[in-house]
């Protein structure tokens, strides 16, 4: 059977930076496996390079509905799988589904991706969408294509979501792959690699070696936060390719590829602290001059100093840690169970072995006095991490917080329209304008002290020499410093 595979073109209010689709990759890759015709359209990686803006001011990344059909009708495919991993993305998806079924009728059109497995009985009405898969979809599709091409009943295909005539039936849902090492490594021949790494100075801005490329070693997160709705997809089941597998991967992007920095995108990417250590192990053996960004999903309990340094030493230079706030309150709320004296430790230990440090704050939960916000705000400015990030909350689809904005009466607005830096939504103290207001406070005054503490002698030997003993950090410093005098620059003019 002849199956295509898109990641959409996506419009948004600002440029935004893409890596490879994984997700489409892992589908191609077992869908080739079991003997099917498959190739993946990647519009954005077709179309980043022509980036349009719109006549309401937004942005377009990736190919047109015109360049779409096209691409489309050369293929010609049976089934048309569409990427919808985020609920912000929702419309581009639904869109492209639109323009597909219009132009080729007797195409069907199924849907994946975080968001259509929390939403799956709102979508599968719409005119445009077949089927839908829920939650992990690697053995749902084969089972689908399968029965598709045997024209068999599709009754017995768990984890669908379908339409027979006017009918919505929604068949059991899928238990989770036991084993994720089963899985063939993702297609990324399927993928326009030189793309991407051509392009990663501009996807990894933040990245110190170049061509970099993302992997993900595992798959879920075992905590019960509310705001986040993985929890929701992957039933709070972490499982983790073992370190072989992982260091496998590595190589195949390192030698393959020609990748030189390796991004985890993983959502709880040290749970097992032996897997780590062994992955490190093989990467150390194998002397392979590689540099290694965890960016998030840094369990801070599960760090120590031990572990740090043998991950410096295999080439982990960039540690993200999510913190969310500093208020005890909100950390209850949350459920985070992050202890905010130990997390001062172990960013000191890391910033002493030479990491660059960052961390992950959330303003503007439903019930945040003015006395909590401040309180995140002071201890991401005093917690001596190199880079803050400051959210301000959203109601995502299939997180526990959605449906708290939707008890409060606080969703204003369709949840899609939401980004991640700044909301259109309130809480119930502050409207949204004084939310963005407060992450846009915080934003400055981390910058601020930031640029003190660069001043001062102890804090530089403590927390930014260390560092200097890896010689491409110096131009990092650099690129990174002139940023920060540009924001300084910026504050003295309002």
């Amino acid at each position: 059977m002849k199956v295509l595979l898109i990641q959409p073109s996506l419009i948004t209010k600002y440029p935004i930076q893409v890596t490879e689709p994984l997700g489409i990759a892992y589908l191609s890759a077992v869908l080739k496996k079991t003997k099917h015709n498959v190739k993946i359209l990647d519009c954005i990686a077709l179309g980043q390079n022509n980036i349009g803006k719109l006549s309401d001011g937004r942005i377009r990344t990736g190919i047109d509905d015109k360049e779409l059909i096209k691409k489309i009708g050369e293929f010609n495919p049976d089934l048309i799988g569409i990427s919808c991993n985020f609920t912000i993305y929702k419309d581009d998806a639904l869109h492209t589904a639109k323009i597909i079924k219009e132009n080729f009728k007797n195409t069907k059109i199924v849907l994946g991706g975080v968001h259509p497995t929390m939403t799956h009985k709102e979508l599968i009405k719409n005119n445009s969408i077949d089927f839908i898969i829920r939650g992990e979809a690697e053995t749902t599709i084969v089972d689908l294509v399968n029965s598709l091409e045997k024209k068999k009943s599709l009754k017995d295909v768990l984890g669908l979501t379908y339409k027979e005539g006017k009918k919505v039936l929604i068949n059991e849902d899928r238990p989770l792959i036991k084993n994720i090492n089963e899985l063939p490594l993702p297609d990324r021949d399927a993928i326009d690699m030189k793309f991407y790494m051509a392009n990663s100075k501009i996807n990894f801005y933040y990245a110190l070696n170049f061509p970099a490329a993302s992997i993900i070693s595992s798959r879920g997160c075992p905590y019960n936060c509310i705001f986040c709705s993985t929890k929701t997809m992957w039933r709070r089941h972490w499982r983790p390719k073992n370190a072989v597998n992982t260091f496998k991967e590595i190589k195949e992007l390192y030698e393959k590829y020609g990748a030189r920095e390796i991004v985890f995108y993983d959502d709880s990417f040290i749970v097992d602290k032996k897997r780590v250590k062994e992955l490190c192990e093989l990467i150390i053996k194998s002397k392979i001059k590689i540099k290694l960004n965890a960016i998030s999903g840094l369990t801070v309990w599960t760090l120590d100093k031990e572990l740090l340094t043998i991950m410096k030493k295999a080439g982990f230079y960039r540690l993200g840690f999510p913190i969310e706030t500093g208020s005890e309150n909100t950390l209850r709320f949350i459920r985070k169970p992050v202890d905010l004296k130990k997390t001062k430790e172990i960013i000191s230990i890391a910033n002493k072995l030479g990491f660059w440090t960052t961390a992950n704050f959330i303003i503007g939960f439903p019930y945040e006095t003015k006395k909590d916000i401040e309180k995140t705000i002071n201890y991401a400015c005093n917690c001596g991490i190199d880079f803050a990030v400051f959210f301000v909350a959203q109601p995502y689809a299939g997180a526990e917080l959605y449906d708290i904005y939707k008890k409060e009466g606080l969703l204003k607005k369709d949840v899609h329209d939401a980004q991640l830096t700044s909301s259109f939504y309130p809480s119930k103290r502050f409207d949204s304008k004084q939310l963005n207001d407060f992450a846009t406070k915080a934003r400055k005054k981390f910058s601020k002290i930031r640029i003190k503490n660069l001043l001062n002698p102890i804090f530089v030997y403590n927390n930014i020499l260390p560092k200097f003993k890896d010689p491409k950090n110096i131009a990092f410093v650099i690129k990174k410093g002139s940023s920060y005098l540009k924001s300084i620059l910026s504050m003295k003019h309002e």
